[in-house]
């Protein structure tokens, strides 16, 4: 079983009401659809890390494009 946690925020009304409608539209709950959210979130910034870690790398290896492919950007 699951350890749930209850989280509140606050957002303008306008923002919720748009939530709302999200997540009816995808038949989930704004809690699914913002678990969701924030897995795309901290996936992003795991990627972001990654991406800085291998540039560091290849610039301390003196590594040019050419040395590693274009699709390597």
């Amino acid at each position: 079983m699951r350890n749930f946690k209850i989280v509140s925020f606050s957002a303008p009304s306008d923002f919720v009401k748009e939530m709302q409608e999200v997540a009816k539209r995808e038949h989930r709950t704004v809690s699914e659809l913002l678990r969701e959210c924030f897995r795309q979130y901290s996936s992003m910034q795991n990627l972001k890390e990654l991406s800085a870690k291998g540039k560091k790398a290849a610039k301390s290896r003196k590594l040019t494009r050419k040395d590693v492919g274009y699709e390597v950007e």
